[in-house]
């Protein structure tokens, strides 16, 4: 993914990740310093901090970005996508999630073209389009703890 000239790489700070079940070749790693991982069998992302700029940059840097603001507030973030048509607006929150997948999206004061959107509707378009849902797909189990949006930062887990 890092290869790809057409994205922009998410910056997380201050990141701790614990790692279960690691398989490598250690050969490699003797040879050549690389770590060559063979396996994993969960992995956890234990703290980790995402800064209003980071999040700037991101959408900057990827193409469907464009015509899309996100502001990092009290508890949530206000989203603002204009490059679809009629601007559409809404407050979004990372919730933990029961069950297949680490994260879960929660919207509300969801509008088009400044008209409110009813919460069941948004609520089902969320089901369909949640990208968080792409999570079920990795390859080993990952785990995140509480996501806290506050003004300007986004916080995983707990600083120790």
């Amino acid at each position: 993914e890092m290869e790809r000239h057409d994205r922009s790489p998410l910056t997380l700070r201050d990141i701790r990740v614990a790692v279960d079940g690691l398989v490598f070749n250690p050969r490699r790693l003797v040879e050549t310093g690389e770590l060559e991982v063979l396996d994993v069998g969960a992995l956890r992302l234990e703290h980790a901090v995402v800064t209003q700029a980071d999040l700037d940059q991101l959408l900057r840097g990827q193409p469907a970005g464009t015509g899309v603001e996100v502001a990092l507030g009290d508890g949530a973030a206000d989203v603002r996508v204009t490059r679809l048509g009629p601007a559409i607006a809404a407050r979004v929150q990372l919730a933990s999630s029961s069950g297949d997948r680490p994260l879960a999206l929660a919207v509300d004061r969801v509008r088009v073209a400044g008209i409110p959107v009813p919460d069941i509707l948004a609520a089902w378009i969320v089901r369909h389009l949640d990208p968080t849902l792409a999570l079920r797909r990795l390859p080993t189990l990952v785990t995140v703890p509480a996501v806290r949006i506050q003004p300007g930062r986004i916080e995983i887990g707990e600083r120790q």
